[in-house]
């Protein structure tokens, strides 16, 4: 059984008693001047007589009896009637409700110390109110322990949301970790293959350079390609004009094969550099509590990886360092989100 369950038979249990078409409660309230004492001491008596009264009398009381006693009735029925106006005097002003409530309690005197003749009757609808009354506190006490149970289940599953969150930010660490090292792991790819790539230019350079030194040996010594004897000027200049340019185009061959070993060694280091930098970021981070620290190891790690460095490769590009400043400079003042990799 539900609480919304329990809840329906509750209320349908307290409307089978004459006591809650009334609200004694409010029926004490306009029986309390501003001072909170009571203003008839006689109507307070029928309050607490009629509580007592009403609340053991079924509504549905008339099926229960073959023939309807008229005192039984009567009584009854003046009870609820003053029951409803003395709760209606708590919308009157307090100086014309304490001359209207003296004058009920004559009539409410009256009702309470009635002699009634069908006392059996009445004895026996007491009986079947009281027994309603009893299973209505049964459901209560139901209700109550319904909604026990249910505070304790809440308890239990905010604590088993508190471990629930710890875990799930030791995922997200844990996430944080590998996708850092999966990008340290990219870095470290590119590094490797310019330096592959750095390795042929230099081999090419070294034979280019071989080949240079090789022709430029033999045209010193004139064993490769002598020169012509016996011809004209012409002949002559067009013989100096060939080796030359055969010289410069081996040479700047060379000049370019080196130039691209120095860029791909660059290259490589950077990439090397980048990627210490990815797998070093995190466990400096872990090793300190100290957010200051924390945004000087980000400063650090965001140069090394924006920031083209020095390494003696190529010559360093000053408009290149200022372009990634700015982008510096708002990483280490912008928030850090330490869940996020």
């Amino acid at each position: 059984m539900d609480i919304s369950t329990v809840n329906d038979e509750l209320n349908a249990a307290k409307t089978r008693t004459m006591g809650s078409l009334h609200d004694f409660g409010k029926m004490r309230l306009a029986n309390t001047d501003a001072d909170g004492n009571e203003i008839s001491p006689q109507i307070s008596i029928f309050i607490d007589w009629s509580e007592a009264l009403l609340t053991r009398i079924p509504e549905d009381w008339r099926i229960y009896l073959e023939q309807v006693p008229a005192d039984v009735q009567r009584l009854i029925g003046e009870t609820s009637d003053l029951c409803d106006l003395v709760a209606k005097q708590l919308d009157v002003p307090l100086g014309s409700r304490g001359t209207k409530l003296h004058q009920l309690a004559g009539k409410a005197k009256n009702i309470v110390n009635r002699q009634v003749t069908s006392l059996q009757n009445l004895l026996f609808l007491t009986f079947i109110g009281d027994d309603r009354s009893k299973r209505a506190e049964g459901l209560s006490l139901r209700l109550q322990e319904i909604v026990a149970s249910a505070e304790q289940a809440l308890t239990e599953a905010t604590a088993r949301s508190e471990v629930l969150g710890q875990m799930v930010a030791a995922s997200q660490e844990a996430t944080a970790k590998v996708a850092a090292s999966g990008r340290a792991r990219v870095f470290h790819n590119l590094g490797r293959s310019h330096q592959d790539a750095a390795l042929r230019w230099l081999a090419a350079s070294a034979v280019l350079a071989l080949i240079l030194v090789g022709i430029a040996t033999s045209f010193a010594t004139n064993t490769l390609f002598p020169p012509p004897i016996g011809s004209g000027d012409g002949v002559l200049a067009n013989y100096i004009v060939g080796k030359v340019l055969l010289l410069g185009t081996i040479g700047a061959a060379t000049g370019f094969a080196a130039k691209q070993y120095s860029a791909h060694r660059h290259n490589a280091v950077q990439n090397y550099h980048r990627s210490s930098a990815l797998r070093t970021y995190r466990a400096l981070v872990l090793a300190s509590r100290d957010e200051g620290a924390h945004d000087l190891i980000l400063a650090q790690a965001a140069q090394a990886i924006f920031n083209p460095t020095d390494t003696g490769y190529t010559k360093p590009s000053a408009g290149e360092n200022a372009n990634y400043l700015p982008l510096v400079q708002a990483l280490t003042k912008a928030p850090v989100d330490r869940t996020s990799p």
